[in-house]
């Protein structure tokens, strides 16, 4: 087996100019900035009993190219590990923890039981003739035994492409037809689904049911379980012969603007590239995204790569089963995204008792789209904090690069953040010209680890590519500070009367309106202004909605923007804004309904 590197993790003492250290708490912090003036570094350090890791980002501007860099940090793991090698030997250093609790059926795993399912579904996957590079499919929620199949798979040097348990045969066969898997894990609940596209696609896969039911025509993954015949040992799992660079997992494009691409990520950047950098064995990490999103899978290889523990759940998302679920485990790092967190503290019925429930948060991470302010200033409000290290975080990032880019740890309301180590940005315009500070245009970003591109879509992944840096396809600037802004997507921007409008902004006034709960902003085609803006709003369910109306609406935006933000192109109401299962808001389909034809 192989063993990892050391880590090149920064002290206290090795960190220079460390300004203002006081011993009455366990927050240390300290801006620094060089005496060049066209480098800003802003480091944040934590330094806790349970976490002696620093807690750091920043940002370099260099001035002559024009380019942002995130610090520099070496790698922990060494380029031949993989994913499932360093999981099993963090599993084997405490087998008797438990690593994995099921709320809805009480179900737990201990180290020691993931690691023998793993290794029994390994034998299996041999047996079946499953060999390195083949795909896994799945087709489910959280449950059980997932994560013992997904371990297998990395341990056999498969990779694993993930379905939204919810979506649709049609939905499912664009998926499952970019990366034609060998076998398929699936629901009890969507079995049928999974069956008619297995057969509508000639895929010839097994169908694996991730329970067991009397009722069910299909096998279920308690079967590979077990070992019941002799199969031949294995001195070295069947991955040994596997690298960092080789594809761990295919996550799919958040499909916002088409049909999704299948993402192919490495374990060399799921080993080294963190979602949460204050996790660790004591930790308790839960989101209630599947490992269709990159939101699942990480919490799933944190917990398991730092030896925490993860709880998982079946059941939908709703303000008071949220609050149940870190009340009842001492929950301490979360992923959700902005419309979970709104449902949550937009209308609290008692918000100093929500806080109190809350009070074993480290982290909660909102990621998946962009976090209105509004959002932002009640979320910091209910997990307050009395040092500088902020409870919530905004950040963004891109499954394309398979980590976050940029991480908001100051509370500062209007930016996604400094950035994430080993990363860098530029800024360009139409032309591809380099942009410096305060000046708006696509971001694009460069990784050190190579990206795998687009399953089996070599021309959309030289898209994307430009001298090596991934185009994002988001618009943004970077602030003096060297805080990254996202202004909207390429997609989304529309010009009315010649001046480029960003429906962020009127949205971010539009929330702050009482009974708007979510609201939509797009162009309306004109003839001489080209674009009118125009919106679409969902109703808070209440008296303040019920007497919400287009005048209303029509005068507030009046009242705090400029004329040319003006909703000319109409208010259009809705009873709820069509998302993709993420809760990114899918602005082309508002388009569709309401976008008026010249």
């Amino acid at each position: 087996m192989m063993t990892a590197k050391s880590s090149n993790r920064r002290t206290l003492a090795h960190m220079p100019y460390v300004t203002n250290i006081t011993e009455k708490g366990t927050w240390f912090s300290f801006p620094y900035k060089c005496a060049f003036p066209s480098t800003i570094i802003i480091f944040l350090l934590r330094a806790q009993t349970t976490c002696k890791m620093p807690v750091y980002c920043g940002t370099t501007y260099d001035s002559t190219n024009k380019i942002w860099s995130g610090p520099k940090e070496k790698d922990f793991y060494n380029y031949e590990m993989t994913l499932g090698e360093a999981i099993v030997e963090q599993l084997q250093l405490n087998p008797d923890k438990v690593v994995q609790i099921m709320d809805s059926t009480g179900e737990q795993v201990k180290a020691k039981d993931l690691l023998t399912n793993s290794k029994n579904i390994v034998r299996h996957f041999v047996a079946m003739g499953l060999k390195r590079g083949d795909v896994v499919g799945l087709y489910a929620s959280n449950t059980t035994h997932l994560s013992a199949v997904i371990l297998a798979a990395w341990l056999t040097g498969l990779c694993t492409h993930a379905a939204y348990e919810g979506c649709d045969k049609d939905e499912l066969k664009i998926i499952f037809y970019l990366s034609k898997p060998k076998i398929i894990f699936c629901d009890l609940e969507n079995s049928y689904k999974a069956q008619a596209a297995n057969e509508e696609l000639n895929l010839k896969a097994k169908i694996y049911l991730m329970h067991s039911s009397i009722d069910a025509r299909l096998p279920s993954v308690t079967e590979l379980l077990d070992v019941k015949e002799h199969l031949p040992d294995m001195a070295l799992f069947p991955c040994f012969p596997l690298n960092g660079g080789d594809t761990a997992v295919i996550l799919c494009s958040s499909g916002t603007t088409g049909p999704p691409k299948g993402v192919l990520c490495s374990h060399q950047v799921l080993l080294n590239c963190h979602g949460f950098q204050t996790f660790t064995a004591n930790s308790i990490g839960f989101t209630f995204s599947s490992t269709y999103w990159w939101s699942g899978l990480c919490v799933l290889k944190e917990t398991l790569l730092k030896g925490g523990l993860r709880i998982i759940t079946n059941q939908s998302f709703s303000p008071e089963y949220f609050l149940h679920l870190i009340e009842r485990y001492k929950i301490t790092h979360v992923i959700a995204n902005p419309s979970q967190l709104a449902e949550l503290c937009l209308k609290p019925n008692n918000f100093a008792n929500i806080a109190q429930r809350m009070s074993s948060i480290d982290t909660i991470l909102c990621c998946g789209s962009k976090v209105l302010p509004v959002i932002g200033t009640k979320m910091l409000q209910l997990l307050k904090s009395e040092n500088q290290y902020k409870r919530f975080l905004v950040s963004y990032g891109l499954s394309e690069i398979g980590a976050i880019l940029a991480r908001n740890y100051s509370g500062q309301l209007d930016t996604e953040g400094l950035l994430a180590p080993n990363l860098q940005v530029r800024i360009v315009d139409e032309s591809e010209n380099l942009l410096g500070p305060n000046e708006h245009g696509e971001i694009q970003c460069r990784s050190p680890y190579k990206w795998l591109g687009y399953l089996n879509n070599p021309i959309a992944t030289q898209k994307c590519l430009i001298d090596n840096w991934f185009r994002t396809g988001d618009i943004g600037y970077f602030d003096e500070e060297g805080c990254l802004h996202i202004c909207s997507r390429l997609g989304d921007v529309f010009k009315s009367n010649n001046i480029q409008i960003y429906p962020e902004k009127v949205e971010n006034i539009l929330m702050k309106l009482r009974g708007v709960q979510e609201c939509c902003v797009f162009g309306q085609p004109d003839v001489i202004k080209t674009n009118l803006v125009a919106c679409a709003v969902v109703k808070t369910k209440d008296s303040e909605g019920e007497n919400l109306n287009e005048a209303k609406i029509y005068r507030f935006v009046e009242d705090a923007l400029p004329p040319v933000y003006h909703l000319k192109g109409g208010i259009y109401f809705l009873e709820q804004l069509p998302r993709t299962g993420s809760g990114k808001l899918l602005r082309r389909k508002v388009i569709e309904m309401f976008q008026k034809r010249l």
